[in-house]
């Protein structure tokens, strides 16, 4: 049985009204950590779900230790690595706040549209959000990526696609599949709703000789991590589709290895095509 269910599947199912109850700040948030069985579904007291989705989360949460021991092994390992790293260094290569207070160094970090801590206390590592809620497993990961990556080449102003970046070719694939078919699936039709929900993010709207789609805006997954997203709405009396293309600087790859940021567009798309009934 295939176990693979959206988060837009288990918001349906939410009240969608970010009462907080499930320990989440929003509904979205509790559904994609469902989604990536590092929460069980039940935590949200007044969810209700097709028992086909269901069955593909229990059948997903029987073997739940086997799916988590990757990112956690992934963990361990990058914690490693980064407690020999100069975080003063760090933090100044990636632009970031830090403190330093005998043994303890704190960064903190932009990451979409909210700010992480990172604290290093005699070399024990935590991660946290400053509005208090739990740090997702592959978010952490992503994270601690960023932190150990820590390159210094800078933002160079020049996009390439994810074609354009070294052995990609099944990364080209997995873009496809996880952020560009839902995204254009979703804002096909929609460019105002899209054009709203990117306003509560770091975001550059791009105009007049910068853009030639229908609508153009980078946003800053991290600081040094800057996406630039060109979208093009369908035209239907030319029997023509929505098209979506992401862009990233042509330095990306001193910040991030190919994987990471393929997941950080995935994690974009879900942050930008959740299912709103306010709307």
């Amino acid at each position: 049985m295939k176990d693979e269910v959206s988060p837009i599947e288990i918001v349906k199912g939410t009240p969608k009204s970010n009462c907080g109850e499930c320990g989440y700040s929003t509904c979205i948030a509790f559904a994609t950590n469902v989604t990536r069985r590092l929460e069980h579904y039940s935590k949200c007291p007044y969810i209700q779900l097709d028992k086909k989705i269901v069955d593909k989360l229990e059948y997903s949460f029987v073997n739940i230790k086997e799916k988590r021991e990757p990112g956690v092994n992934a963990i361990t390992g990058l914690e490693e690595k980064i407690k020999s790293l100069d975080l003063v260094d760090v933090a100044k290569k990636l632009g970031l706040t830090y403190f330093i207070d005998y043994n303890k160094t704190i960064l903190y970090i932009d990451y979409f549209d909210e700010r992480v801590k990172f604290t290093n206390l005699a070399g024990v590592l935590t991660l946290e959000k400053i509005s208090g809620e739990p740090v997702d497993l592959y978010d952490k990961i992503l994270i601690y990526n960023y932190i150990f990556f820590s390159g210094s080449s800078g933002i160079s102003g020049t996009w390439v696609s994810m074609e354009g970046l070294p052995n990609s070719i099944s990364k080209v694939k997995a873009l496809e599949k996880g952020s560009a078919k839902p995204f254009r699936d979703f804002f096909s039709g929609k460019v105002d709703l899209l054009k709203e929900r990117v306003k509560k993010f770091d975001h550059k709207i791009l105009k007049n000789g910068d853009c030639i789609s229908d609508f153009c805006v980078v946003i800053n997954i991290f600081k040094m991590l800057p996406v630039r997203i060109n979208f093009y709405d369908k035209v239907a009396e030319d029997n023509l589709g929505a098209e979506v293309k992401f862009l990233y600087d042509k330095n990306v790859l001193s910040y991030l290895d190919l994987e990471s940021i393929v997941f950080a567009t995935e994690k974009l798309t879900e942050k930008l095509t959740f299912e709103d009934s306010n709307e």
